[in-house]
């Protein structure tokens, strides 16, 4: 489970809070005015975030691609 810090707790106590935060898993929420607005995570969750976010990004690109190609395909259908 999340740990959920304020932004002042955050500031006054960054050191101890990105130790925690540094172990895969143990991320850390910071809210202002008691909305969640960050979170902190490790270095190695961050790369396997950014991974699945580029992966996700590639199957957006390969679908429009497929629809795009079927488009043209319907247009040349005596080609």
């Amino acid at each position: 489970m999340p740990k959920i810090v304020s932004a002042s707790e955050a500031k006054t106590r960054f050191g101890a809070i990105a130790e925690r935060a540094a172990q895969p898993g143990q991320e850390v929420i910071v809210a202002y005015h008691g909305e969640p607005k960050v979170v902190i995570i490790s270095y190695a969750d961050y790369q396997r975030y950014a991974e699945l976010r580029e992966e996700a990004r590639r199957q957006e690109a390969l679908g429009i691609l497929r629809t795009l190609r079927d488009a043209v395909r319907a247009r040349n259908t005596d080609l």
